[in-house]
């Protein structure tokens, strides 16, 4: 089992990005690790209905997000990152057989 990791950076009131803006995963083995890049900046992932739940919490100084494992048929799934008073950003999961 691998864990994808993703930086996450949020601008407050400007915007957010990620490093990766499709992570590919290996369906029913990788996780994903959305991770802030600036200390004490607090931000959510919203995957859509029926795909793993989200989990969140500080590691040190820094926010993480955890999902997985994907299971299911191959998809790429359109997901959320969202941070108070910045717009949302929507980058992608594939998920591989």
């Amino acid at each position: 089992m691998a864990q994808k990791p993703v930086d996450v950076t949020v601008n407050p009131g400007v915007g957010i990005t990620v490093d990766v803006n499709k992570v590919s995963v290996k369906k029913g083995t990788d996780t994903i690790a959305w991770k802030s890049t600036k200390s004490k900046q607090e931000f959510g992932i919203v995957l859509p209905a029926g795909e793993p739940a989200v989990s969140c919490d500080w590691q040190g100084n820094k926010w993480v997000c955890t999902a997985g494992p994907f299971n299911g048929a191959p998809r790429t799934i359109k997901y959320d990152v969202t941070a108070s008073g910045t717009p949302t950003l929507d980058p992608d999961v594939e998920v591989i057989p």
